[in-house]
This record gives structure tokens, C-alpha cells and sequence, in this order.
């Protein structure tokens, strides 16, 4: 999403960022059954939703965001009788770029520790192969079954498709905004955005060095900072008939704040580990 403008450096993002991005906002749309994805799509992976007891307690910021903008949407995990940690609906399990069809931009897998590099589209984390490879990859007419709405668990683990990929275009993140006449309030909000972004990549170098350190006043500084410009944005969106643009940009603002405090938490196991 970087590529994009959503952030100028890479950065943590939730999969309810993603799939809001994606599914709820007038800059990416899911493309059409038989639409060519061109370099700089995203490639979204589903997969059958596995959560263990200590996921699902589910309070991170992702969860928070999707409370507030959909109080009605969200739907909170049903403890199997049978013990199963699969919840019986599809999530987002990891996301790549797409370069061509023999080629991709991303990382291993989901986890926050893994490069980003250059590697064959066919070995994407997740993306179906084999048998299910024709059916289940990049099939634009698949919707995931999402945990949400109160809509009842199906049997997804083991099911046709229960991994399948599907290929989304965004638009430029800052050119959309920059274009518009934003209004004042909007305006402050987008000056916001952007002063956090730029702080995000002010410590995108402390990720991948093991000699660039923040004194812990700069720590305490920037975490206040970040949880502040958070929860106030998490206010904001509680608001009813919000503008959408405004709306887009609260939900910017919120996840650029929550990205930094989750790259302040990142820098901090890393200095623990020298």
C-alpha cells in the first residue's frame, strides 16, 4: 500500500485496514471477472479463520477501528464445542503486489518479521496450488464469507476454494486527497495524516538497523503522540452521517497513529534483544 501513498514507507497494517480500503472506500475496487491485473495490483490471499484463545480476546486496533465506524458489523468469535480454533468463516491472511503474471512484490507471510522481496507469484504465502490453482487463484467471482452481521459459521476448512486469492486496483492515496477541495476541517486532518506519515518514516530506519536507537523521552514523546491522534480519531468516527471523505481521512489518521505506536513497539523488542 505504500507504492499507493498510504504511507510513504512500509508500515504494520491490520486486515481490517485492508479489507476497508478494498471493500469500503471509492479508492480501490475489487476488479471485474475477466480484468487483467496490470503491475502495482494488490493480490489478496483468504483463508479459512483460525483464532486461539489469546487472539480471541481480539482488542487490538483493528478491532477497535471496526467497532467504532460498524458498532452493528462486528461479530465476536463463538467458542467451538469441539474445541476447533477455526471459527467457520475466511479472513485476510496476507497481501502482495502484483508485478506480473510470473512475479510478485511481498513478504514470506504475514509475520512482521519477514523482507520484503521480489519472489515467483506461484509461491505467494497462501495462494492455492495444485488442483485448486485454476478455480481458486485470482477468481474475481469468489467473495470471502466474513465473520460479521451475525451471519451463522460455514464449513469452510477443507471446502473448494476455502484458500482462494483475489486482485484488487487502488487509486494514489495522497493525489486523491490532494485534488479535492477539502474543507477546513478536512484540510487539518489531512496536514495531520501527513505529519504522522512522515514521522513513520523518520523511524522506518530503526527497523532495519541494528545501531539507530530512540532515548526513552523521544519513546514517551511520540507513544503519547500516537495514542492521543488515535483515540481522538476514534471519536470522530463514532460520529454519525460522516462525509466520506472525511471518513477516509479520520481512518487514515487513526491507522498512521496506531501504525507508529506499533512500530514503537517493534523498536523496543529490538533494542531488548541487544
Amino acid at each position: 500500500m505504500s507504492f499507493n501513498k498510504l504511507d510513504p514507507k512500509p508500515r504494520f497494517i491490520w486486515p481490517e485496514e485492508m479489507m476497508y480500503w478494498m471493500n469500503n472506500s471509492p479508492l480501490c475496487r475489487k476488479l471485474n471477472v475477466g480484468e487483467k491485473a496490470i503491475p502495482g495490483d494488490v493480490i489478496n490471499v483468504y483463508a479459512p479463520e483460525k483464532m486461539d484463545k489469546f487472539e480471541r480476546i481480539e482488542n487490538d486496533a483493528g478491532t477497535k477501528f471496526w467497532n467504532s465506524l460498524y458498532p452493528k458489523r462486528y461479530t465476536p468469535v463463538i467458542p467451538d464445542p469441539s474445541g476447533s480454533d477455526y471459527t467457520g468463516f475466511h479472513r485476510l491472511l496476507h497481501s502482495v503486489t502484483y508485478i506480473s503474471d510470473d512475479l510478485a512484490f511481498g513478504k514470506d507471510s504475514p509475520a512482521k518479521d519477514d523482507r520484503f522481496y521480489f519472489h515467483p507469484l506461484n509461491q505467494v504465502y497462501g495462494r492455492p496450488r495444485g488442483d485448486a490453482e485454476i478455480d481458486c487463484q485470482e477468481n474475481q467471482s469468489l467473495e470471502p464469507y466474513i465473520r460479521e452481521y451475525q451471519k451463522a459459521p460455514l464449513k469452510i476448512r477443507g471446502s473448494k476454494c476455502s484458500y482462494f486469492s483475489l486482485a484488487y486496483r487502488c487509486e494514489n492515496f495522497a493525489e486523491y486527497f490532494l485534488k479535492l477541495k477539502l474543507k477546513d476541517e478536512d484540510a487539518i486532518i489531512w496536514k495531520s495524516v501527513q505529519s504522522l506519515q512522515g514521522l513513520q518514516e523518520k523511524l522506518f530506519p530503526l527497523l532495519t538497523s541494528h545501531h539507530k536507537i530512540l532515548e526513552d523521552c523521544e519513546v514517551t514523546l511520540i507513544t503519547a503522540l500516537a495514542d492521543m491522534t488515535a483515540k481522538t480519531a476514534v471519536i470522530e468516527l463514532q460520529k454519525p452521517k460522516l462525509d466520506k471523505n472525511r471518513e477516509m481521512l479520520l481512518t487514515m489518521q487513526y491507522f498512521a497513529a496506531s501504525g507508529i505506536r506499533q512500530t514503537l513497539e517493534q523498536v523496543e523488542l529490538i533494542k531488548m534483544q541487544k
